[in-house]
C-alpha cells in the first residue's frame, strides 16, 4: 500500500513536474517569442530612425533646391532686366547708324534740293528725327563716363548739326517762295493799273505797292503763302531751351527780318516821299509826326504779322532789327532839313518833340510799336549830334569871341537911363536881361536850350566850356568898362555878371566840370641831368643803365585834372568882391593906411630907437588934422557914392549888404588902429582935437 501510495504520488508529482515544466517550456517559449519581438521592434526602431533621419535629409535637400531654384530665378530676371536695360540705353546709340543711314540715302532732304521738286514738311520728317538726335544727345552729355561716348557725342552733334541746316534751307526756300508770291501779286497789280505790259523785273527788286493794297498784298498774301512756316517756328520755339535750336531760331527771326524789310521797303519810300512832297512847305516837326505816326502804324502790323508766325517770342526786340531800315527812309526826308537848321531854338523844338512827344507815344501811349524806339532814337541821336555841333559854333562865335560894342559896354549910363525909365513907368526890370551883356544872355539862353535836349555827361562839358568863355568875356568887357568909365564900375560890372551867371546856372543839375588828361614831362629832367652830367652810363649792363633807366622809370606820366567851370567862377567872384572892397576902403581910408604904414616903418627903423613919433614930420598936429579931414571927407562922399553905385548894378539887397559890410568894417579898423597909435603917443582927447571920429560917431556917418 505504501508503495502504490509513493507511486501514486511520484505520478501526481511527476505530472505536476510535467505540467511545471511544460509550463516552464511555454515560458522559455514565450520569453524567447518576445525576445524576438523585442529585437524585431529594435529593428524597426533603427529602421525609423533612419527613415526620420533620412527625411531631415531630404528636406534639408529639398529647402536647398528650392533656395537654389529661387536664386536662378532672381538671377535670371536680374539678367533679363539688365539685358532690358542695356538694349535701351545701346538703342541711343544705334539711332546713329539709322538716322546716318537716312542722311545717306536722301530721306532726309530739304525742298530747295528735292530734285523731284516736291516739298518734304520738316514737322513730318525731319523734326522727328531731330527729336531722336536730341534724346541721344542728352543720354551721350549726361553719361559722359560711357566708352566711346565722347566720340558719339560728336558725331549726334554732327549730324544734329545736318539736319538743323536741312531745316533752314527749308525755311529760307519757304520764306522766299512766300516773298516771291508777294512779289508776282504786286507785279500783276501794276501791270493792270499801267495797261500794258512792263519788263520783267529780277527777283529781288523793290516792288511798290499803292496804299490801299498794302494790307491784302503785303499782310494777307503773305501770310496766306507762309503758312507752313507757322508749323515749323513752332516747333522750334519749343525746343528754344536748347542752344542750338535758340540759335536756329534766331536766325529765322533775322530771315524773317531781312525778307519783310525788303517787301516793305518800297511802299514805305514811296510813301515817305509822298509826305516830304505834299509837307514840302510845312517845318521839320510836323514831318516827323506825319512820318512817325506812318511808321507806327507799320509797326504795330508787323507786331501782329509776327506774332502770328512765332506766337512764344517777344516781337519787341526782334522787330527792332526790321524797323531800323526802315527808320532809315523817315531819316532821309528829315535829315536834309534838320541838316540845313542853323538855329539852336529850332533844334531843340526837334530834340523835344522827339524825346516828349513821338518817344514817349512810341514807348507807353501806343500799343505794340515800341520796336520802333531804337530807330527813332537813332535819327534822335542824329539831331543831337547836329544840335551840339550848333552849339559848340555858337558858343565860340557868339560867347567866346563876341566883340563887345560902344552900347553893350556903356555902362553905367545904360543903368541910369533903365533906373529913370522904371521910374517914369516904362516896363525895364533886371530880369528881361536888357541890360545883361550880351554874351551872357546867349551862354543862359544856350544852356536852357541844351539841358533838356543832350544827356547830362554832354551837357556838362558845354555848360563847362560855356561858363568858362562867358566868364573870360566878361572880365575882359570888364577891363574895358574900367578904362572907360572908372574902376569902380568895372568891378561892379564883373561883380553883377558873374553873380547873375552864377544864379542862373544853380537850377541846372548837372557838373560843370571836365575830366583833361595830360602828358607829364617834368620827372624826366632828373634823369637827363644825370644822363647828360655822366652820372649814368650808356653802356652799362647792369640796371643802372641810362636807357634802361629812361625807359623805366623816365615815361611819361598821364596826368588826369578836373576843371570846374562852377568854381572857377565861384573864385572869380570872390576875387572881384575883394578887389572891388579893398578899392572902396582904400579910397576912403587911404590917408590913414599911409599913416599906419609910415608909423610901421618910422618903429622898426633903426634911426628912430627910442624915439616917440611925435618927432617925425608926418605925424605932426597938422598933418593929422589933414588926414582926419580927408578921411571925413571921403565918408560923407565916397561912401554913399559907393551905395548908390552899387543900387544902380546889384539888384540884391543881400549881395549889397554882403559888400557894405567889409568895407564898413575895414573903415572901422584903420579908426580903431590909428586911435591905438594916437593914444599911445599922443596925450588923451588928442583924436578928438584933431577931428577923429570916435566909433559911435563912425557908425553913424557910415549909416548915413
Amino acid at each position: 500500500v505504501r508503495t502504490q501510495q509513493e507511486s501514486v504520488e511520484e505520478r501526481a508529482d511527476e505530472e505536476r513536474r510535467a505540467v511545471h515544466r511544460a509550463e516552464v517550456a511555454s515560458l522559455r517559449e514565450e520569453i524567447r517569442t518576445c525576445d524576438e519581438i523585442i529585437a524585431k521592434l529594435d529593428a524597426v526602431d533603427v529602421g525609423l530612425e533612419t527613415l526620420v533621419r533620412t527625411q531631415q535629409e531630404m528636406n534639408a535637400r529639398s529647402r536647398r533646391t528650392q533656395e537654389e531654384s529661387e536664386r536662378l530665378l532672381a538671377e535670371k530676371d536680374r539678367l533679363i532686366e539688365f539685358a532690358d536695360a542695356l538694349r535701351s540705353k545701346l538703342d541711343y546709340f544705334d539711332q546713329l547708324e539709322k538716322v546716318a543711314e537716312e542722311f545717306q540715302a536722301g530721306v532726309i532732304i530739304s525742298s530747295a534740293s528735292d530734285p523731284s521738286g516736291q516739298r518734304v514738311a520738316p514737322r513730318e520728317q525731319v523734326m522727328p528725327m531731330l527729336k531722336r538726335l536730341d534724346d541721344c544727345l542728352e543720354f551721350v552729355q549726361s553719361h559722359p563716363t560711357y566708352a566711346q561716348g565722347g566720340n558719339y557725342g560728336i558725331k549726334f552733334r554732327q549730324l544734329q548739326t545736318r539736319a538743323l541746316s536741312t531745316v533752314r534751307e527749308y525755311y529760307v526756300s519757304a520764306l522766299r517762295k512766300a516773298v516771291a508770291h508777294v512779289q508776282d501779286a504786286a507785279k500783276t497789280k501794276n501791270k493792270k493799273s499801267a495797261g500794258s505790259a512792263t519788263t520783267d523785273s529780277g527777283e529781288y527788286d523793290e516792288i511798290d505797292v499803292d496804299e490801299g493794297d498794302e494790307t491784302s498784298l503785303l499782310y494777307v498774301r503773305f501770310r496766306a503763302s507762309a503758312t507752313e512756316l507757322k508749323d515749323l517756328t513752332e516747333e522750334l520755339e519749343k525746343r528754344g531751351r536748347h542752344e542750338e535750336y535758340a540759335a536756329l531760331l534766331s536766325d529765322c527771326h533775322v530771315l524773317y527780318c531781312e525778307q519783310r524789310a525788303f517787301l516793305l521797303a518800297g511802299s514805305i519810300k514811296k510813301k515817305m516821299r509822298a509826305i516830304a512832297s505834299a509837307e514840302n512847305k510845312k517845318d521839320v516837326i510836323a514831318l516827323a509826326r506825319i512820318g512817325s505816326a506812318y511808321l507806327t502804324e507799320v509797326c504795330q502790323a508787323e507786331y501782329r504779322l509776327f506774332k502770328h508766325f512765332f506766337p512764344n517770342t517777344d516781337p519787341t526786340g526782334v522787330l527792332s532789327a526790321l524797323m531800323i531800315p526802315l527808320g532809315t527812309y523817315l531819316s532821309d526826308i528829315l535829315r536834309p532839313r534838320y541838316i540845313s537848321m542853323t538855329d539852336l531854338g529850332s533844334l531843340a523844338e526837334l530834340v523835344d518833340a522827339f524825346k516828349g512827344e513821338l518817344l514817349e507815344d512810341i514807348s507807353s501811349k501806343v500799343e505794340n510799336a515800341a520796336a520802333l524806339e531804337t530807330s527813332m532814337r537813332r535819327i534822335l541821336s542824329d539831331v543831337q549830334e547836329r544840335l551840339i555841333f550848333r552849339a559848340q559854333t555858337y558858343i565860340k562865335d557868339e560867347v567866346g569871341n563876341y566883340r563887345a560894342t560902344a552900347d553893350d559896354l556903356d555902362f553905367p549910363a545904360k543903368l541910369v537911363r533903365a533906373l529913370k525909365a522904371k521910374a517914369d513907368g516904362a516896363e525895364d526890370d533886371e530880369n528881361t536881361a536888357t541890360n545883361w551883356y550880351p554874351p551872357l544872355e546867349r551862354t543862359l539862353t544856350c544852356l536852357t536850350k541844351l539841358y533838356r535836349c543832350v544827356e547830362i555827361k554832354t551837357f556838362a562839358g558845354l555848360a563847362q566850356e560855356a561858363v568858362s568863355l562867358c566868364a573870360d568875356n566878361i572880365a575882359g568887357a570888364a577891363r574895358t568898362v574900367a578904362t572907360k568909365a572908372s574902376a569902380v564900375d568895372g568891378q561892379l560890372f564883373l561883380i553883377k555878371h558873374l553873380i547873375i551867371l552864377r544864379e542862373q546856372i544853380a537850377p541846372f543839375n548837372a557838373e560843370f566840370s571836365v575830366s583833361v588828361k595830360d602828358l607829364d614831362f617834368t620827372h624826366m629832367r632828373g634823369h637827363m641831368r644825370r644822363m647828360l652830367g655822366g652820372e649814368m652810363s650808356f653802356f652799362s649792363l647792369t640796371p643802372d643803365n641810362a636807357l634802361y633807366q629812361l625807359a623805366s622809370d623816365g615815361r611819361p606820366r598821364v596826368v588826369e585834372s578836373t576843371i570846374d567851370s562852377k568854381k572857377e567862377l565861384e573864385k572869380q567872384l570872390k576875387a572881384a568882391c575883394e578887389v572891388y572892397i579893398m578899392t572902396i576902403t582904400k579910397e576912403i581910408v587911404d590917408p590913414m593906411l599911409s599913416f599906419i604904414t609910415k608909423v610901421t616903418a618910422f618903429r622898426v627903423s633903426s634911426k628912430s630907437q627910442g624915439k616917440s613919433i611925435k618927432a617925425a614930420a608926418f605925424a605932426s598936429e597938422d598933418k593929422l588934422t589933414a588926414i582926419a579931414k580927408q578921411v571925413n571927407t571921403a565918408l560923407g562922399e565916397i561912401l554913399p557914392k559907393a551905395v548908390y553905385t552899387m543900387n544902380l548894378y546889384l539888384n540884391s539887397q543881400s549881395t549889397r549888404e554882403a559888400l557894405i559890410k567889409p568895407i564898413k568894417s575895414n573903415v572901422a579898423e584903420a579908426h580903431a588902429q590909428i586911435d591905438a597909435i594916437l593914444d599911445a603917443e599922443f596925450p588923451p582927447g588928442f583924436s578928438a582935437k584933431i577931428g577923429i571920429l570916435d566909433p559911435a560917431r563912425l557908425a553913424a556917418a557910415m549909416e548915413q
